[in-house]
């Protein structure tokens, strides 16, 4: 599984880092990474593109931002056609 993360903003050492996970249609394994960045101490937040476009969420409200791999738009309906 292809995972990126990127860092933002400056770091506070005296609270949990908040990080967003981006989901979106085709993603694969968001909760599983959710739930690994929680048990590393992060504070995790589930954020879709959705979020992002309509302005409830940015990514400078998060110190990083973690995109999951997975298949966009389902696409590996595509693989099982071959």
């Amino acid at each position: 599984m292809l995972v990126v993360l990127i860092v933002v903003g400056n770091v506070n050492l005296f609270s949990a880092p908040r990080v967003a996970v981006i989901r979106e249609e085709g993603s694969n394994g968001d909760r599983e990474m959710a739930a690994s960045a929680f048990a590393a101490g992060f504070e995790v937040f589930d954020v879709t593109m959705q979020d992002l476009l309509m302005g409830n969420a940015s990514v400078s409200d998060f110190r990083g931002v973690i995109f999951p791999g997975g298949f966009s738009y389902a696409g590996k309906l595509q693989i099982l056609r071959t």
